[in-house]
């Protein structure tokens, strides 16, 4: 997918036409009933990599999506909700469409989205133990290390996290240390990948790991008495 991605950018530096034969494309497999074309092309017009950005056109597809039976779409209407791409946030249907996309099919981006509503109280309670419980199950669904990145930093800044003990989770710096880690390698993948928006990400997680290994050195130097 990636060699595919690099291709396309390619192609469209060097004759920008293709987009309107890729948009062609596209609005053929949609003509068609493809829902794969309906994510794809609302995920362009979302991210503004190919086509303009345009959020409206993003949703409409989605939920087109949607209503055939695609679930990524699903999760990247929930995104629409919760960041309101098209209007204020509605969190209350963000977390819809995360919990129906959790509860038809195993997915670790359904699962650590629901932790994030958890842990900001969004559409339901702040409640840190069934964010973590959901970030674990998010950690255990991901398939590479690409995709263990989401999850691994939540987790990570948590275990780290000084008020961590007020939620009746303990600290866990080693541990938090290597998710850190694995974080930093699936980052610079995505990166790699042209999914720039990650590099604020990848920042904190190179900052988590001087925050988790500083902790570890101290409880060390404890154990040294």
């Amino acid at each position: 997918m990636a060699a595919n991605r690099d291709d396309v950018f390619e192609a469209l530096a060097q004759d920008p036409s293709v987009a309107d034969v890729l948009l062609a494309g596209y609005r053929l497999g949609i003509t068609f009933g493809s829902d794969a074309c309906m994510n794809a092309l609302g995920a362009h017009y979302y991210l503004g990599d190919i086509f303009e950005q345009d959020f409206a056109k993003a949703k409409e597809l989605y939920q087109m999506a949607v209503d055939h039976g695609n679930l990524q779409s699903l999760i990247n209407l929930g995104y629409i909700y919760e960041y309101g791409r098209t209007g204020k946030p509605d969190f209350q249907k963000a977390y819809e469409c995360y919990s129906l996309a959790a509860a038809l099919a195993p997915s670790f981006e359904a699962a650590y989205k629901l932790g994030d509503m958890y842990a900001r109280g969004k559409a339901v309670d702040r409640d840190m133990h069934r964010a973590l419980m959901l970030w674990e199950r998010s950690l255990e669904l991901s398939q590479d290390v690409a995709e263990r990145a989401q999850p691994a930093i939540r987790i990570a800044q948590l275990l780290v996290d000084p008020e961590c003990g007020t939620w009746g989770i303990d600290a866990d710096p080693l541990r938090a240390l290597k998710l850190f880690q694995d974080t930093e390698v699936g980052l610079r993948i995505d990166i790699a990948d042209g999914q720039y928006y990650y590099k604020n990400r990848l920042r904190e997680a190179i900052e988590g790991q001087e925050v988790a290994r500083s902790l570890v050195e101290e409880e060390d130097s404890d154990l040294d008495y």
